[in-house]
Parts: structure tokens; C-alpha cells; sequence
């Protein structure tokens, strides 16, 4: 989706996922959909593969919750993993209007530790 660099930009593809009046907060951390456009473009920059895995699920109208692992490459070399506990909420066409969502590194160096976050 929006992590892989063939070619399109974030701003052409985001709409179709993600509500114009998006917010996000992670690990306390307040971003815009502007700012959610940065934070993607910067992981487009840093990271050479990203696998993704969801544990656990949930949703009810258009609320849901839900857990996954990801496991990065870094294109400078080395690797992390992270844990995500997500809550949010779709808009009437099923995109993104609001998560919150806290991470944990499992394993890796720890300056990518705010990778979730980073802009």
C-alpha cells in the first residue's frame, strides 16, 4: 500500500485509505494528515521492506481495535520489529479518520524506536 515506493506518490494514493481529517496520536504524539503524508514519505526514505502480520482484530460499526507485529529492513543496514496496539475509527467510506495507537520495539537498535512517529 502507501510503504511501497512504485512509483506513486503518498498524496495520489493516501485519499483512498485515509479520511482528509485524519488525526493520529502515537506514544502521545499528535499528527494531522499532513503530517501523516511526512511520516510516510520519511519511511519510504529509511526502510527496505516492511512485513506486516495482524494478530488480533476487532471491529464494531466504525470502531475497531487491533494488534499487529512489523518487521522492518533498514536500507542503511539492520533490521528492527515492533509491536502495535491500535484503536480507531472509519469514516462512512471505511477509511481512516482517527487511530490511536501505541508501539513497542521487540528487537533492533533502539535509535529506531520512534520509527512509528518519526517525521
Amino acid at each position: 500500500m502507501t510503504f511501497s515506493s512504485d512509483g506513486q506518490e503518498v498524496r495520489a494514493i493516501l485519499p483512498r485509505f485515509v479520511n482528509p481529517a485524519y488525526v493520529q496520536i502515537t506514544d502521545g504524539k499528535r499528527i494531522d494528515y499532513d503530517d501523516l503524508v511526512v511520516h510516510l514519505e520519511h519511511l519510504r526514505s529509511v526502510v527496505a521492506n516492511g512485513e506486516f502480520a495482524v494478530h488480533h482484530a476487532v471491529r464494531e460499526g466504525r470502531s475497531f481495535a487491533e494488534r499487529h507485529t512489523v518487521n522492518i529492513t533498514m536500507k542503511a543496514g539492520g533490521a528492527s520489529s515492533f509491536e502495535v496496539m491500535m484503536f480507531g475509527v472509519l469514516d462512512e467510506e471505511d477509511r481512516l479518520l482517527a487511530v490511536h495507537e501505541s508501539t513497542r520495539q521487540i528487537s533492533g537498535d533502539s535509535a529506531d524506536a520512534d520509527l512509528g512517529s518519526a517525521l
